[in-house]
């Protein structure tokens, strides 16, 4: 019994002891399996490609720019033209920038062309109508002529159309030439695309009386402009814009600078930017001021034409003073040096003062000088008034600037007997002149010519139409004829 018992109690430990170990070995794989990083599958290797030959390196040069600029071979540089003799041979490439109207009965045309360096004009150049319908604005063209000249116009005359080239298109921008006028560096710009600015029109537009050959004239600047009617007719803006162009108008201009005894430039666009005619607020205008009583308030303002010496003393001087619709004398108008230093010919000025009278001529008294004002300058051209001598119509041009043409001067020459004040006085055509001293003194050439004159010369007088008892112009320009 007892042997039996101990038995059981054996297997009963045995039991005990094997259920044990084997719940610690489950316990130990759980936590191995909690702790230990899962494996991650892995990706096949793949089969390395063997390393090649890397080829050197070359250097692709880059494609130069094809210079649209550079001569061919046996083609002149502007340089080289222009020093070419007269009517020797020429050959040019350049780009074209303008053409008037083919001529069919000649199978021509007028080209304007440019580089870089300069301008063309080729009068009558030879062409087909289907070339000139080719020669867009920018187009290269080879033509060869002669280098010729014609009332100071360099061109290439004698023209044929060579080649139209296969080239990038080229377009000149214009020059602005507005300070080179009355100068001879405008005509290194001869034939160029140019542009004048805030030029004032003298004078109204004109053209000839031409169906055939409507051209539009005016003068803005000094300059004599052309609106060529085969470059641009009466059906473009430019043409209509230029007939309508009245004297005093502010323009710019833009054109090529042609050349007919002086610059004449035939016009591509104009643009009207206001008048010289134009009043700041509470300003007068010429026909205002004329209708105001004598001795009642004026204000102008107008554009310096001329202007005695300063008198010191007084701090005063005598000015002459226009604009498009009429002149203005300011008789003893207070200034100071420095502005009277200021008042070069054509510059707007603004004076108050008032409205007065002194044997018939018409001026502004007691005036002072308000302001000088930027902007334009203007200069009005001589009024001819030869054929109004004697007649009630000349005292509408007082104190204008105007020429008397071809008069005979009428007795002999003479001076007061004053060295402070050596006026010449002479009378042709009817007419008293006086030289005054303070506005064309001694020195000057107007003053020895007017001395020099005798009884029977024939002369051309510009002066500002003063009145003194009737005309009594204050010469200014003496031309004695041959």
């Amino acid at each position: 019994m007892k042997k039996l018992l101990a038995v059981v109690l054996s297997l009963a430990m045995i039991i005990g002891l094997a259920a044990c170990g084997s719940q610690s070995e489950s316990t130990a794989d759980t936590e191995a399996v909690t702790t230990k990083a899962p494996e991650t599958t892995k990706a096949p290797e793949t089969t390395k490609a063997p390393e090649t030959t890397k080829a050197p390196e070359t250097t692709v040069p880059e494609t130069e720019a094809a210079d649209i600029f550079a001569k061919g071979e046996g083609v002149m540089t502007y340089e080289e033209f222009m020093a070419t003799e007269l009517m020797e041979p020429v050959v040019i490439e350049a780009f074209v920038q303008g053409k008037q109207d083919y001529y069919a009965a000649k199978e021509t045309a007028n080209l304007y062309l440019a580089d870089p360096d300069g301008a063309y004009y080729c009068y009558s150049c030879s062409l087909t109508q289907e070339q000139f319908d080719q020669l867009e604005i920018g187009t290269k063209v080879k033509v060869s002529g002669e280098k010729a000249e014609y009332a100071g116009e360099i061109e290439v005359g004698s023209g044929v159309l060579e080649e139209i080239e296969d080239s990038a298109p080229y377009v000149a921008k214009a020059v602005n030439v507005t300070a080179m006028i009355g100068t001879d560096e405008l005509a290194a710009h001869m034939n160029q695309k140019v542009v004048f600015t805030n030029v004032v029109v003298s004078g109204n537009a004109s053209k000839k009386n031409s169906d055939s050959d409507p051209d539009v004239y005016f003068t803005a600047g000094g300059v004599s402009f052309c609106v060529e009617s085969f470059l641009t007719g009466p059906d473009t803006e430019t043409y209509k814009a230029a007939e309508a162009l009245k004297d005093g108008d502010v323009v710019e201009v833009e054109a090529f600078l042609y050349w007919y005894n002086g610059a004449n430039p035939h016009v591509l666009s104009v643009a009207k930017n206001g008048s010289v005619n134009d009043k700041s607020e509470g300003v007068l205008s010429y026909e205002e001021y004329m209708a105001t009583e004598l001795m009642e308030s004026v204000l102008i303002e107008a554009y310096v034409q001329g202007k005695q010496d300063y008198y010191a003393a007084k701090e005063t001087a005598n000015l002459y003073l226009a604009d498009a619709d009429g002149a203005y004398y300011c008789y003893s108008c207070s200034l100071t040096q420095e502005q009277f230093d200021a008042l070069d010919i054509g510059v707007k000025v603004r004076i108050s003062g008032e409205k007065a009278e002194y044997a018939g001529e018409i001026e502004v008294g007691s005036g002072v000088l308000e302001g000088i004002l930027g902007g334009v300058t203007y200069v009005a051209e001589a009024v001819d008034v030869t054929e109004l001598i004697g007649t009630d119509e000349l005292a509408e041009h007082m104190n204008q600037k105007v020429v008397f043409t071809n008069v005979v001067v009428s007795g002999d020459v003479s001076k007061k007997n004053s060295d402070s004040d050596p006026d010449v006085y002479l009378t042709a055509g009817g007419v008293s002149f006086c030289v005054e001293s303070f506005l064309t003194g001694p020195d000057t050439d107007v003053y020895q010519a007017a001395e020099a004159l005798k009884e029977g010369d024939v002369i051309t007088v510009t002066a500002f139409l003063y009145w003194y008892n009737g005309a009594n112009p204050h010469v200014i320009g003496i031309e004695k004829a041959e």
